[in-house]
């Protein structure tokens, strides 16, 4: 009997299916071992040896396999086609091996794809484990622990308020702060823009203004509304005849199939995608044998598939949409060890599968697929010139046709920023000496824009460029740095928060080397060459750890009153920026003679006067020197002031403060509002089984109901000041039985992954009191620490559910304690 090892169930039950008998086929469900996350698990100092444990949740799948291994005459190790993979396969070998299970045949084999041909080829031709792909992902584990384990108990003592740093995601977050103050630092500039309206045999087109009195006209030459409205009174008089009229053919090639980082782009810019979702969708269409592998950098097809592509071409378009030769693709990318086939379809026959977001994203893969191997699209751009009589103004006006769509028939590739051009206009036929008729000039203003902050899209787009990280790992990535609270998505776009931004901060001040881009790029590449067998691992390792462990314990040794004022000097153009008046920026606003400076408190860094405690003037870390100046205490009336402190915006009355909820914004603060806010918690009355007072307030979780040491949460800042007395005492009873109705009947899931194949119900996975759980209506079952909910899949959720149903219901906990007898009196 030979034994199959695979990561995912479902890919198990197919495999076993084309396999037949003599064959058992279980999967390990992913990885099956991992560093423990405690000190010591990489030693330096015995050549970076690793200790390594077994996962808790993959305990029962390991003996499962270990009883099978022990008694089958061969195992075929056929995992993932790449380093992961590779390295889950190494995992089961030394398991088995440890186990005294690990039969004398063992066999590496691979696959592009979950198809009876692919799978039959592969057994056809195994391999022994490849130790170079081995060692890199040892490396790559390595590097991404000791950077985790030495910089984040840095950050938790030196930097209040900070979670944690990565080697890549710090790297990431150091992108989008730097693109955030790119957009802090410009300075919008004015410009206009003249253009005339013409039309010609019945077609309108537009032209814009290009020479004037013989100078160019820019995009920023005209900059003000008096130089617009003379020039435009110049278009308006004059006659305009067209002096001249070009036309080029030019031709656009499809662009290749996707790899793992074009398919996030263009999931993210067509279909609204996240980078973790596309993964995840894509992981249950390779699984279902849809698509081929979905991890790789690769951007060419099999021969056979390119064969099946322009075969379909030919029967859904006519021949002059097949080219002569099939194309060819060569990917730019350094060293490209995951690059096996690019992501396309197995049968190009199927061009609808699946539902829903599977269904989108199929489609997807194959028109990109199909579209590279269609002929090249022809058109024609034309750029027509028109003088006026005087010779004083020359309007240009451009356009293009499509003579032959070719893969536009199919596919057009998204763009991350809308074109500001107008060569797409439709122009209609001019000759030289024509004399369009003129039906308006306009003259009109726009200002220089900001570079825009990053989308998923253009932020694993410019990573690639910089050869940081790798496609695989790019959606963990993002996902990271928004579970960390590092940075906020905002329409699409990422914005750091004040926490990522003071990390970045304290990673370039404190760690320049580490989170330079070239430097991580460079750390790519040595990784790339252990993986080709080019470079030692441990010579990579040893090399790292020699410059990066002394730094570290230089920074450690610093006290964090040092820390926070080397930041305050770095970070010093930023929060004390220039102030119109000219006056020091760093003067308090309140006292006038005390100096602004960065501190560090409980829940973060902020701004403070030098003379506290008798000044006590407070600035939020990130909120700008000139907005709180301008902005400053508002006297509401009867004594109270809205103020705005280091932990947002409150109102005061004396000795009394009270904070401004999320809920209510800072434009309805009214004297009554303050009134009300200052005068919680409110008793709303007795509860009439206890005799004791219900109340209600807000606290630092937000509103709340609260009687004999009991809460209930509450919605709204509204309901704080509208709950009546039944309504609070069915919220209190409903949180004491555990809020299950409330939970049932409102409570959104985080994901929906599918129906239970047993139960019919559906998979929801929810975010619950005690963490994250999956339920299909009947068994709850919490994810295992360290699994992010984001990244579960439809086969983990219903093992998950099934274990826990094996196990029956949970022990019902005594209540109470037990009677004491008393001894009788002698």
């Amino acid at each position: 009997m030979k034994l199959v090892v695979v990561e995912s169930p479902a890919k198990a039950k197919t495999i076993e299916k084309y396999l037949g008998s003599g064959h058992r086929v279980l999967a390990s469900f992913g990885h099956v071992r991992d560093l423990p996350p405690k000190d010591g698990s990489v030693d330096p100092e015995r050549g970076f040896d690793m200790q390594w444990q077994v996962s808790p949740d993959r305990s029962r799948q390991l003996k499962a396999i270990a009883d099978e291994a022990k008694k089958a005459d061969t195992l075929i190790l056929a995992t993932d086609p790449d380093r992961e993979g590779e390295a889950i396969s190494w995992h089961v070998q030394e398991v088995l091996r440890q186990k005294k299970a690990l039969p004398k045949n063992v066999q590496r084999v691979t696959f592009n794809a979950i198809t009876n041909s692919a799978v039959i080829e592969a057994m056809s031709k195994p391999r022994g484990l490849d130790e170079d792909l081995i060692d890199a992902y040892r490396a790559r584990r390595a590097l991404d622990y000791l950077v985790g384990f030495t910089l984040s108990p840095i950050l938790w003592r030196k930097l209040p308020g900070a979670k944690s740093a990565g080697r890549v995601q710090s790297v990431a977050l150091r992108l989008i702060v730097d693109r955030e103050r790119e957009i802090e630092i410009f300075k919008p500039q004015e410009y206009w823009q003249v253009s005339a309206s013409f039309e010609a045999d019945g077609q309108r087109f537009t032209a814009r203004l290009v020479q004037l009195d013989g100078k160019k006209i820019e995009r920023l030459t005209i900059g003000n509304r008096g130089e617009a409205d003379a020039a435009k009174a110049v278009v308006e008089a004059g006659r305009f005849t067209v002096s001249s009229v070009e036309t080029k053919p030019f031709s656009r090639n499809p662009p290749p199939p996707f790899t793992t980082s074009t398919l996030q782009q263009e999931a993210a810019r067509k279909l609204g995608f996240s980078a973790s979702h596309t993964m995840r969708v894509a992981q249950g269409l390779y699984e279902d044998g849809l698509i081929t592998y979905m991890r790789t950098d690769g951007i060419d097809m099999a021969p056979e598939a390119i064969s099946a592509a322009r075969k379909a071409i030919a029967s859904r378009y006519d021949a002059g949409f097949v080219p002569d030769r099939p194309r060819q693709y060569q990917s730019k990318i350094k060293n490209a060890q995951e690059a096996h086939e690019a992501i396309r379809p197995t049968d190009f026959d199927k061009s609808r599968a699946a539902s829903g977001d599977y269904a989108r994203l199929y489609e997807l893969v194959y028109n990109r697929a199909l579209a590279s191997q269609m002929a090249s699209a022809r058109l024609e751009r034309t750029t027509v010139e028109l003088n006026d009589g005087a010779g004083r103004a020359v309007l240009r006006a451009t356009g293009q046709v499509v003579l032959f769509p070719g893969f536009l028939a199919l596919y057009e590739e998204g763009r991350d920023e809308k074109a500001d051009d107008d060569e797409g206009a439709r122009m209609p036929a001019l000759r030289e000496g024509d004399a369009p008729v003129k039906t308006g000039v306009d003259a009109t203003q726009s200002f220089t824009q900001p570079p825009p902050r990053y989308s998923e899209a253009s932020l694993v787009k410019r990573l690639e460029e910089l050869g940081i990280g790798r496609p695989s790992t790019y959606a963990a990535t993002l996902q990271t740095l928004k579970d960390r609270e590092y940075v906020r998505v905002d329409k699409g776009r990422f914005v750091p928060e004040e926490s990522g931004r003071l990390v970045t901060a304290f990673l370039e001040r404190f760690f320049e080397r580490y989170v330079s881009y070239d430097y991580t790029a460079e750390l790519e590449e040595e990784l790339d060459d252990v993986s080709g067998g080019r470079l030692d691992w441990q010579k990579l390792l040893d090399d790292f750890w020699r410059d990066f462990k002394p730094k570290a314990g230089e920074v450690m040794d610093q006290k964090p009153s040092e820390i926070t004022q080397a930041l305050d000097e770095f970070l010093a153009p930023w929060l004390y920026p220039p102030r119109d008046d000219g006056t020091d920026p760093r003067a308090c606003p309140q006292c006038g003679n005390g100096r602004l400076s960065l501190r560090g408190g409980r829940f973060g860094a902020f701004v403070a006067c030098s003379n506290y405690p008798d000044c006590k003037y407070t600035q939020k870390f990130g909120q700008g020197g000139e907005q709180e100046q301008s902005e400053g205490p508002t006297d509401l009336g009867d004594g109270i002031l809205l103020k705005s402190g280091r932990f947002g915006p409150y109102v005061e009355q004396g000795d009394k403060r009270a904070s401004i909820p999320k809920d209510v914004p800072l434009d309805e603060v009214t004297l009554e509002v303050a009134q009300r806010l200052l005068s919680l918690p409110r008793e709303i009355g007795a509860h009439p089984e206890t005799g004791k007072a219900i109340t209600a307030s807000i606290g630092r979780y937000g509103p709340y109901l609260a009687h004999d040491g009991k809460y209930a949460k509450l919605g709204s800042t509204a309901e704080v000041f509208e709950t009546g007395m039944n309504a609070a005492v069915a919220k209190l009873a409903d949180a004491a039985a555990g809020g299950s109705r409330q939970r049932g009947a409102s409570r959104e899931p985080l994901a929906v992954l599918g129906k239970h194949p047993a139960s019919g119900g559906d998979i929801k996975v929810m975010a619950g009191r005690f963490g994250p759980y999956v339920t299909d209506g009947t068994t709850n079952a919490t994810l295992p620490k360290g699994m992010e909910p984001s990244a579960v899949s439809l086969d983990e959720a219903v093992r998950l559910i099934d274990e826990r149903a094996a196990k029956g219901p949970p022990p019902k906990k005594k209540g109470g304690r037990k009677p004491t007898t008393r001894k009788k009196a002698k």
